[in-house]
Order: C-alpha cells, then sequence, then structure tokens
C-alpha cells in the first residue's frame, strides 16, 4: 500500500494522510480527494477544461493519478494543494 499526504500551502500544514488501495492509485486525484472528503476546486466536473483542480503547482488533479506521481520503490506520496 502507498500512503498519500496532503499539505496545504496556504496553511502550511498536513491536511489529510490515506492508505490508497491499488484501486484507488488508479483513479484520479480530483475523484479520489472528493471522496475522501478534501475539497478541490472544479468547475468542469473533471472534464480538463477549468484547470481549477491544480495540485503541486502545475498538475491537474482530474487527469492526474497517485500511480503517476510514485517515485519508482517509493511507497509515499505528497501532493500540495494552495489554497487550503
Amino acid at each position: 500500500m502507498s500512503r498519500l499526504i496532503v499539505k496545504g500551502l496556504a496553511s502550511q500544514k498536513t491536511v489529510a494522510e490515506f492508505e490508497l488501495t491499488e484501486e484507488e492509485m488508479q483513479q484520479d486525484l480530483l475523484t479520489l480527494l472528493t471522496s475522501k472528503g478534501i475539497p478541490i476546486a472544479s468547475s468542469c466536473q473533471g472534464e480538463g477544461v477549468c484547470q481549477k483542480c491544480l495540485i503541486n503547482g502545475d498538475l491537474m488533479a482530474c487527469i492526474t493519478k497517485p500511480s503517476e506521481l510514485i517515485a519508482q520503490g517509493d511507497k509515499k506520496i505528497e501532493i500540495t494543494v494552495s489554497y487550503l
């Protein structure tokens, strides 16, 4: 299992930490985070148009999966959300 750590740039705090299943590793981060109660801005319902769901500065959560962010052999994924 991998661990997802969500940090807020505005608050300078760790907002949440989750253990992710293999199934969750293949979901887009917008769907995953909202299902876990983390508010992610979006007005296009995940179609990749509005670009409000930015994480880590320039990645869109609606088209990025946790599996794409994990380094080889690492079990920890850290993402930052500017407005949290």
